[in-house]
């Protein structure tokens, strides 16, 4: 508080619902799904703070954001209402970056991530609103951090009730910013979210999927014929007759990669694939443009369905994705029973040094698992390591490491 100024913090708390009562702009507040960040009605509530509390304008708003937080948290019940209206006055401060950095410090912060567990939706709305205009300045990543928002914003993100799209929408935002941070992106990958880069409908065009054959896991190795064909020849067609074998029956990576495979390839086929639930292009929305959030299982898939894929930036984005995500040993394996062992060392011949950076950038950080540098072997990578370290265009720092591990 101000050293200067003696009235007690509850009665500065009193004003509020004045305050609430007599601006039309609070009464009518929505996030930014309905306001579409619009600056006048944010301004509009600085001039009304200006002319009816001079003295709370004149601090910096410092008094008057105690008092919106204060009034915020002893909110309940039939006062929801100007819970959600304080948390509405909070939201349009934070829409400027300018009044964000003097108008919401970091004491404000654990209120504001406490609401995104708030029984009522429209509560937890503005405060996902709100959290997410705070990540796009990253000194507030650290408190928010700090303050627990990383599990909360898994958690609305995986929330499947129609009511929270929107919701959805700015967890997702925000945790694409967090991400920005290798540490924040650990976390996040932890918590079994992986962050995908958007390459554009139009880098899918080339994917072509596999003519038919016997099916294969997506690592490559070939699923187990039965030694039991049906005499009416249902065995190749019907694999799960074959299951009755245990020897036969594929672990839980490997069933997890070809759900997350055949999931992709199916989005891949039909066009809809950076599309999100409400069937809008991801790629053309006009914040986190370049990045989305998806499930490990969808996620591992669709990196290595885009380094299979001929459009050369988006190889490179996608393997290089790969790298940020192998955080743990669990993520190392999943890509390597996805496939992108093999596809990785064959992109370490690719004509375009970005993508051969960014092939040896991805199979240093997997192998720090001992399964994936077997992997390696069994695929001939030594030897193909060796090679192209001889190659003078090749980043050589790169593959000194992945070389380190395998030779």
């Amino acid at each position: 508080h101000d050293a200067t100024h003696t009235s007690p913090l509850s009665g500065t708390l009193a004003m509020l619902p004045a305050l609430a009562a007599a601006s039309p702009t609070l009464r009518t507040s929505r996030p930014v799904s309905r306001l579409r960040r619009n600056h006048r009605h944010h301004h509009g509530v600085h001039l009304h703070l200006h002319h009816r509390f001079p003295s709370l304008a004149a601090d910096g708003g410092g008094r008057g954001r105690f008092l919106l937080v204060g009034t915020c948290a002893a909110s309940d019940g039939s006062a929801g209402q100007i819970k959600e209206q304080c948390l509405c006055t909070i939201w349009n401060f934070s829409v400027d970056e300018k009044l964000r950095y003097k108008l919401l410090g970091s004491d404000m912060l654990i209120p504001i991530v406490r609401f995104l567990d708030d029984e009522d939706i429209k509560v937890k709305e503005v405060a996902a609103s709100i959290t997410s205009y705070l990540t796009l300045s990253h000194s507030y990543h650290g408190a928010l951090v700090e303050a627990g928002v990383i599990p909360k914003l898994v958690h609305l993100l995986q929330t499947k009730d129609n009511d929270y799209k929107i919701i959805r929408k700015e967890a997702r935002s925000s945790l694409v910013e967090l991400s920005t941070d290798d540490s924040y992106h650990a976390l996040i990958v932890d918590q079994g979210l992986v962050r995908i880069p958007l390459v554009g409908s139009s880098a899918y065009k080339a994917f072509r999927p596999q003519p038919h054959s016997w099916p294969s896991f997506p690592d490559g190795s070939e699923i187990q014929r039965s030694s039991r064909p049906s005499k009416y020849g249902a065995t190749e067609l019907l694999l799960g007759l074959i299951l009755n074998e245990k020897k036969a029956e594929p672990d839980e990576a490997k069933i997890n990669a070809m759900i997350g495979r055949s999931n992709q390839q199916f989005l891949a086929r039909v066009g809809a694939i950076e599309f999100d639930y409400e069937g809008k292009e991801q790629s053309g929305s006009q914040r986190n443009d370049h990045h989305t959030i998806l499930p490990w299982i969808d996620g591992v898939a669709r990196l290595v369905l885009i380094i299979g894929l001929q459009d050369v930036s988006a190889i490179a984005k996608a393997a290089h994705a790969i790298g940020d995500a192998s955080v743990n040993e669990h993520m190392r394996t999943s890509f390597m029973e996805a496939g992108a062992v093999k596809s990785l060392l064959q992109l370490l011949m690719h004509n375009d040094v970005p993508v051969r950076e960014a092939s040896a950038y991805a199979l240093e950080k997997l192998s720090g698992s001992s399964k994936v540098c077997e992997k390696i072997r069994v695929e001939d990578g030594r030897e193909l390591l060796v090679n192209v370290l001889k190659d003078s265009d090749t980043p050589v720092e790169q593959l000194e490491k992945v070389t380190t591990h395998n030779l």
